[in-house]
């Protein structure tokens, strides 16, 4: 196939462009992201990401040029396995090709309809599907936007009460819902100066989700998103969310696989570096032993400090772990942090136990 013919049309500014004026251009366009020229030149890319991390000032100053960062450029003459590659190590969702009718982008969504279909058709979406952090619709704005960052992830899934999919919050959404809240206020780009706590994921997560079943294949999970045009699907089990998958997942299927699991620890972390090395040390502990039990593809841990202006502070420890064969989450609020870390994590274990042995069960009756 000649890559070209799928190539399409990017969001596309001047380095002097004040940064509103690209906002409006990407939430216009639905894009991540917008590629930004100096005098005909390509000087990079700049995306919601980029936006919401740097909290700017007033955006009709800032130029849109001092966001933007280097990217790969494409090039035809390379496989499709090596713009895999390509993709794979930028942050990015879209790839700049130059062409005879000037800068063109490949979407990571588009790239992997282009993946040896064999290789995708012999995964299935639970094989590749990353566990994640999710919230409810009565969660808030600057809750999410924390998890964001914090999680290092670009989009959270929302879900009701049984844990059925309604919704997903990306970083578009955010931006979207922070500008709006800026151009109200006059040019505060930073939604926590306005009380962005009132603010629900109800009010600005997108509804119109791709779910598909844990027992797809990568390939038609591929196909789905294309047609979508879409960078996420949902993974659903009975009915409940078990997992996401985004082009990234798909394309290490023709990468290098990143080896190792590591807890993501966010929130509080003590000053005494004695407690905090307790604290990673318990973590490491515990995902050595879960991992001799489950296929571990998430692991993180938040610690919240209770400010309550007693002599001792209490703490609550939020843990979640996403395994091949579900999620599991518990929660732990002690005086002690590092025996509440240690708790915590003690009744991830015993969950995870519980369900292999409920499953052992279940496979000798069937048997």
């Amino acid at each position: 196939m000649d890559i070209r013919n799928i190539l399409l049309d990017p969001v596309v500014t001047e380095a002097e462009t004040p940064l509103s004026k690209a906002i409006s251009a990407m939430i216009e366009n639905e894009k991540s992201d917008a590629l930004v020229f100096r005098d005909d030149e390509f000087a990079g890319v700049v995306s919601a990401k980029d936006i919401l991390r740097k909290q700017v000032g007033n955006p009709d100053k800032v130029k849109i040029e001092t966001l933007a960062r280097k990217v790969y450029v494409g090039d035809e003459a390379k496989t499709i396995e090596e713009l895999a590659g390509m993709m794979l190590a930028g942050d990015y969702s879209e790839m700049p090709f130059a062409t005879d009718e000037g800068m063109k982008v490949l979407p990571k969504h588009v790239l992997i309809t282009l993946l040896d279909k064999d290789t995708l058709s012999r995964r299935k979406a639970e094989d590749i599907m990353n566990v994640p952090y999710f919230v409810s619709e009565d969660d808030n704005l600057p809750t999410v936007k924390k998890m964001l960052f914090d999680l290092n992830v670009s989009k959270i899934p929302v879900v009701d009460d049984t844990n059925k999919v309604i919704g997903l919050v990306d970083m578009l959404n955010l931006l979207k819902t922070v500008t709006k809240r800026e151009r109200a206020a006059a040019g505060e780009l930073s939604g926590e100066k306005k009380g962005t706590e009132g603010v629900k994921v109800s009010s600005f997560m997108s509804r119109d989700v791709l779910v598909v079943l844990h027992t797809e294949t990568a390939d038609s999970v591929a196909s789905k998103m294309a047609k979508r045009a879409t960078t996420c699907a949902l993974v659903e089990r009975d009915g409940m969310l078990a997992g996401i998958i985004t082009p990234k997942d798909i394309l290490k299927l023709v990468g290098k696989e990143e080896k190792g699991i590591y807890m993501n620890l966010s929130g509080y972390l003590p000053d005494d570096e004695f407690e905090a090395e307790q604290i990673k040390d318990i973590a490491k502990r515990s995902l050595e032993k879960l991992e001799k039990m489950v296929r571990i593809t998430y692991a993180v841990m938040h610690i919240e400090k209770h400010e309550k202006g007693a002599v001792k502070s209490l703490y609550t420890v939020s843990a979640r772990l996403g395994t091949h064969v579900g999620l599991f989450r518990a929660d732990h609020t002690d005086w002690d942090i590092v025996a509440t870390v240690r708790k915590t994590l003690d009744k991830i274990e015993k969950a995870v136990d519980k369900d292999l042995d409920k499953r052992k069960t279940l496979k000798r009756m069937k048997a």
